[in-house]
């Protein structure tokens, strides 16, 4: 299941930003990593999922350089300790993982950003490889392996002008493990959906993936088409790595071509890697963007051999409109495209009772199910409001197994719920989720929360919406008034 939480750098800050953060977080990995240790985390890890013994293993450590776990205690399963561990561990570096992404707390699940922040303590595996053309070169060279001068025979992938022996050794691995001959591009699911934005620069248009097929490869450049429709242009594409939030390559965009170049980003075999395009826009008012990536011409992906692979498949965005008037109709996101798809909403047996409530904060007042036939996340969430009495609603708050995943602002009687962190959703496994309010100055403020099937975006692990049906109502809760509903 991929999952991801896209980091969000605007590109006339990117090289402040970098200078900000890379000296501090070299920093902790210098301070809290034992010389020997070098990991590199490849799944997103949560509770009542298997966990790996090199995960496990490597988690323990990691939870324990930062304070939040018992080093002498292994992790063996991944249980509610671990998960509250991790909490401590995000919220340790909430500026890199909680922040980005709208979270005060932490969540428990090692998701992208988490596994992005992980990645950047303790992945890597730097070896001296030396410079290449004369500057300093990070190497792409898995644990156990460095890289040496050209002329060697093929290996894991390397910077230009190197390539990877393991180490102690004068021969290479067998290219059977590294020799991938092609690989394929997907839409994302966290990919943004059809909606309106205010925001002019580094607008993200487009998330896509990247899976090798039978090797490790490296991504050396890449064409993304950038279609626009109404007032105003694009005038400038970025192109981000997701695993660290990196900025890749920045390139012009002409006749609706953003072609990006000298990128070195080295992708594992069988393991999807993420990728974010933002643009630029000049004098935008309406204007509607949709980006994809081009999957016949223009790309590089190089195997251990430094041969060019295929590419196949497609990752088409959803429409973005930038300015305009709100509520201005743009295309819709796509609708299901297998029938066999599908996940209901039910109202669950342990939501809140009609009732007063003598509370102003985090009040209780829906608990939903989500029951998907597939593999699936929840992306989005609509949740009504209709309220009666004095007193307002202010802030809206989504949670799932006892975490946080979700904070918004109340519009009217509405609250809109994006960017929600929540853990993939199995098949025919019943998740419950809670709705808690903020309220101001309540008088007997009458609360009737509801979601409905209109109202939930959920998508398969292919990023493909899937239809969802039933509807879950609250019970009416009163706060701070006298309750004169029967239960």
């Amino acid at each position: 299941m991929k999952k991801y939480l896209t980091l969000g750098v605007i590109p006339v800050i990117v090289l402040s930003f970098i200078l900000q953060t890379t000296s501090p977080i070299q920093a902790q990995a210098q301070t809290e990593t034992a010389p020997a240790f070098c990991y590199t985390f490849t799944k997103n890890l949560g509770e009542g999922r298997s966990i790996s013994p090199a995960d496990a293993q490597a988690l323990t450590v990691a939870l324990s350089n930062a304070g939040v776990w018992n080093q002498e205690a292994p992790i063996t399963t991944y249980n509610d300790m671990v998960a509250s561990a991790v909490s401590g561990f995000q919220e340790k570096y909430a500026s890199q993982i909680l922040t980005p992404n709208g979270l005060s707390y932490g969540t428990g699940y090692v998701g992208a950003s988490t596994r992005a922040e992980l990645n950047s303590l303790y992945g890597g595996c730097v070896s001296s490889g030396g410079s290449v053309g004369g500057n300093p070169q990070q190497t792409q060279c898995p644990s156990g392996y460095t890289c040496t001068p050209v002329n060697q025979n093929p290996a894991p992938v390397c910077p230009p002008g190197y390539t990877c022996t393991p180490v102690g050794s004068a021969s290479s691995p067998s290219l059977s493990s590294s020799g991938a001959v092609s690989a394929s591009v997907t839409l994302d699911a966290v990919s943004p959906l059809t909606g309106q934005t205010t925001q002019t620069s580094a607008v993200p248009v487009l998330v896509f993936d990247i899976q090798p097929q039978n090797g490790i490869t490296a991504l050396t450049s890449i064409t993304t088409n950038i279609s626009t429709s109404g007032t105003g242009s694009v005038t400038t594409a970025y192109l981000y790595a997701n695993t660290n939030g990196a900025l890749l390559a920045t390139a012009p965009v002409q006749n609706g071509v953003a072609h990006f170049t000298g990128i070195f980003m080295q992708m594992s075999a069988n393991t999807y890697q993420q990728y974010t395009v933002k643009v630029d826009t000049a004098n935008a008012n309406g204007l509607t963007i949709t980006a994809s990536v081009n999957t016949t011409s223009g790309y590089s992906i190089v195997n251990a051999s430094g041969v060019n692979i295929s590419l196949t498949g497609s990752a088409v965005g959803y429409s973005i409109m930038v300015g305009g008037t709100l509520g201005s109709p743009i295309i819709p996101p796509p609708t299901v495209t297998a029938s066999n798809e599908s996940a209901s909403v039910s109202l669950d047996a342990s939501s809140p009772l009609a009732g007063p409530v003598y509370q102003n904060s985090s009040v209780p007042v829906l608990v939903f199910d989500v029951t998907p036939n597939t593999l699936a996340d929840l992306s989005n969430l609509t949740v009504q409001l209709p309220t009666s009495g004095s007193g307002s609603i202010t802030m809206a708050y989504l949670s799932q197994g006892g975490k946080n995943i979700a904070t918004t602002t109340v519009n009217g009687n509405t609250a809109q719920f994006n960017q929600i962190s929540v853990t993939p959703l199995s098949a025919n496994t019943v998740y419950p989720f809670t709705v808690r309010l903020d309220t101001v100055n309540p008088q007997n403020l009458v609360i009737t929360a509801s979601v409905g099937s209109g109202n939930a975006r959920i998508v398969d692990s292919g990023g493909v919406l899937i239809n969802v049906n039933g509807q879950a109502t609250g019970y009416p809760i009163i706060v701070t008034g006298t309750n004169t509903y029967s239960h």
